[in-house]
């Protein structure tokens, strides 16, 4: 069990080295490879059976900023982001009256955030 624990820690170092050396962690598409060895090293720790869970009260933080994320993406009425973001319906109002639009201006970034966070979310499960 400490064997695959340490291996993973020694393959989550070097990945974690290989952005930070790369280009100094300032190039978000090294931090995407970092994510997704982050995340394929999850898998099998996640698996494990008595892979060590997180404290409910720490837990429940962390579902709430992924799901607070993630509600940024889902598409709402008008009238409930304008109640929510007035500054979001505003900027909207012109070219999409009264449609559903999500709270992100930029969804497509967003959702890449998202999987960043996860993917940090996984450092402590």
């Amino acid at each position: 069990m400490f064997r695959m624990a340490r291996t993973a820690l020694v393959w989550l170092g070097l990945a974690f080295g290989w952005t930070v050396f790369r280009s100094a962690g300032v190039d978000p598409s090294d931090w995407n490879v970092t994510v997704l060895a982050l995340s394929l090293l999850a898998v099998p720790l996640l698996l494990r059976p008595r892979a060590p869970g997180l404290e409910a009260w720490l837990r429940l933080p962390l579902l709430l900023l992924l799901g607070w994320v993630l509600l940024q993406l889902i598409p709402a009425p008008m009238a409930l982001v304008r109640l929510v973001s007035p500054a979001r319906a505003a900027l909207a109002a012109p070219f999409a009256p009264g449609t559903w639009i999500p709270l992100s201006t930029v969804p497509a970034q967003t959702l890449i955030e998202w999987v960043r966070v996860a993917g940090c979310a996984l450092m402590f499960l």
